[in-house]
């Protein structure tokens, strides 16, 4: 069972910092999770709500972010260079279009090209599906042989949609966990990372089925709950 650690280590760090991210690779987790934006000059930053101080990171320049102690995704990719895989959650502007869509995902491209980490250590998930599908097309056309998955948060009862989708993982809050469902993805062969994992009761109670990954604030905790 891999263990990711949420925003990094963020039980005892500001999440998505770099001390979060460095502070995750010393207890050598198998995954980081961190959360990209895109600013208004389309640059690509690591922060989870939608805005800070009032305004919209879609609103802010790469410098604002800056200034807010806000850290670009390429700091990250070349801090942890390939020593674990990194989950990217992409969170998309707000009512955005299909050119602002087009810019990110080239902006993506060309920001991990750059970088000293590799594509194939990097798991590119949302909860907006349809982006993962064509980020997925995008990227293929290029070349680029990557991983992905959906973000769900919210019981289906079309199974089918997960099995078209070409994703390798489906990531699923742990309130819509259920043995069916479990079961159908395991049949598929579609990873199973469940969130937000907290508690030693409940990691040994997952440990039971066939959960390919626990998403953790507190990475520590399930290594040593894992591993005890």
């Amino acid at each position: 069972m891999q263990v990711i650690a949420h925003r990094g280590n963020s039980h005892n760090n500001k999440d998505n910092s770099i001390e979060s991210i460095k502070s995750a690779l010393q207890l050598n987790v198998d995954m980081i999770e961190i959360d990209i934006r895109i600013t208004k000059d389309n640059q690509i930053v690591v922060f989870h709500d939608n805005s800070t101080n009032s305004k919209l990171i879609e609103d802010m320049t790469y410098m604002e972010c800056i200034d807010c102690n806000i850290i670009s995704l390429s700091e990250i990719l070349n801090t942890v260079n390939n020593q674990c895989k990194l989950y990217l959650d992409i969170k998309m502007p707000i009512l955005y279009n299909n050119t602002k869509k087009t810019v990110f995902i080239n902006k993506l491209f060309e920001t991990i090209k750059k970088s000293t980490h590799n594509f194939t250590h990097i798991l590119f998930c949302s909860y907006d599906h349809n982006l993962v599908n064509d980020l997925n097309n995008t990227l293929t056309t290029k070349g680029v042989c990557t991983s992905y998955g959906y973000i769900l948060s919210a019981n289906i009862t079309n199974y089918e949609i997960l099995k078209k989708s070409n994703c390798n993982v489906v990531v699923l809050d742990i309130n819509i966990l259920n043995k069916k469902l479990i079961d159908y993805l395991n049949n598929e062969n579609i990873k199973i990372y469940v969130f937000t994992i907290n508690f030693p009761k409940l990691i040994r109670k997952l440990q039971k089925y066939q959960i390919h990954g626990l998403i953790s604030d507190n990475p520590k905790l399930v290594l040593d709950t894992l591993y005890q």
